[in-house]
């Protein structure tokens, strides 16, 4: 019979070299950032990225779902590969890498990405449900299914 942990906390020990691991880190990325106060002012700073990536990531799953309950995945998948791959990633490298800035910034071009595939997805949702188009196949439908039609 499988026993529940008796504690969920971690030994201080642990925090403390998680703590030294990511100190490591960041010299590694970024030589002489290594200081307390400035791996605070990330971690503050990738929160608040993250919250806007939380944002982001519903609209877009929200607006990928919808297109899915219409059927149409064709489109949404090129927008997606669009969005990620040719706008999101390479802004991410440019941004954090390529001009040095830092992993703020990648993950900066990570939203950009995530967010220009939100707003095309939603887009499409908005356009595939428009009066003018949903009309002309509701009854397209009835009169078909009718006996005799």
């Amino acid at each position: 019979m499988l026993q529940a942990p008796e504690s969920t906390a971690q030994p201080a020990g642990q925090v403390s070299h998680s703590n030294t691991v990511a100190a490591r880190l960041m010299r590694a990325i970024r030589p002489g950032a290594s200081s307390p106060a400035l791996i605070r002012r990330l971690g503050w700073a990738l929160l608040l990225i993250a919250a806007i990536f939380q944002v982001s990531d519903g609209l877009s799953l929200g607006g990928a779902g919808a297109l899915r309950g219409l059927k149409d995945t064709r489109v949404p998948m090129y927008f997606c590969i669009v969005a990620y791959w040719m706008i999101g990633l390479p802004l991410a490298w440019w941004l954090g890498i390529g001009l040095g800035l830092g992993p703020r910034w990648v993950w900066v071009g990570f939203v950009a990405g995530l967010t220009t595939a939100a707003v095309l997805l939603n887009a499409r949702f908005y356009y595939m449900t428009r009066p003018e188009r949903v009309r002309p196949l509701a009854m397209q439908t009835t009169i078909s299914t009718l006996p005799g039609g």
